[in-house]
């Protein structure tokens, strides 16, 4: 029988549609294969590491929350002002959840300076650093300027904190002697998706939000 003239490109149009599809599938196959061992490898590498963090509250309270902050960071500031107080109020002290602070120095140079001087603080007087971190915020210049120096950094301890040898603090400072664990902190916080401060997690479970009423809402979820 007589072949129409439009038969064979026909032909060779179902062809190539056959082997993209066919080729789709094979993708699709090998993609449902690898997707959840990828996805698998995220979550175990992505998770927040709280141990020899500074921490408030119970160690045995049953809700974890860790955030993750930048010293110049003016949300941050907020964070401390306005948020935490109720956290400590409502949370803390009522030994429902316990928190954790972790640095992610990200806006300038000195953001790692005023990161390292917390962690100076931290390792003559645990608890002397929750009144610095405190101060620190309190005493926050401008993003786009670099303020944190280790000279203002010390006198902040030296004009409000007693316990903490202010000279001991500007030297640990300068050495750089935490960059480290400042290093290691930003480095958990990008593996675990931080992509601005303060990042909130809760039960390892980034937070849409740094307002109290949210936070509170997942910890009491968490705690059912």
């Amino acid at each position: 029988m007589a072949r129409s003239p439009n038969t064979a490109p026909a032909q060779r149009l179902t062809l190539l549609t056959l082997v993209i599809l066919a080729v789709g599938l094979v993708g699709f196959l090998v993609y449902r294969q690898v997707a959840p061992q990828q996805a698998a490898t995220v979550s175990a590498s992505g998770g927040v590491d709280v141990g020899g963090q500074p921490r408030l509250g119970d160690e045995d309270a049953p809700v974890e929350i860790a955030v993750f902050e930048d010293f110049k960071c003016p949300a941050c500031q907020f964070f401390d002002a306005e948020v935490m107080p109720q956290i400590h109020r409502e949370l803390i002290d009522t030994g429902q959840a316990r928190i954790y602070f972790l640095n992610f120095p990200f806006i300038g140079p000195d953001s790692t300076t005023a990161a390292i001087a917390g962690e100076c603080v931290y390792e003559q007087d645990e608890a002397a650093f929750w009144e610095y971190k405190t101060l620190l915020f309190r005493s926050q210049g401008p993003e786009s300027e670099t303020w944190a120096t280790p000279t203002f950094l010390a006198d902040i301890a030296r004009n409000n904190l007693p316990a903490i040898d202010a000279d001991a603090l500007q030297s640990c400072t300068e050495d750089e002697t935490y960059a480290e664990q400042v290093a290691a902190d930003r480095a958990m916080g990008n593996a675990a998706g931080v992509q601005g401060t303060p990042a909130v997690y809760v039960n390892g479970e980034l937070q849409e939000s740094f307002q109290f009423a949210d936070i509170l809402s997942a910890v009491e979820a968490q705690g059912n």
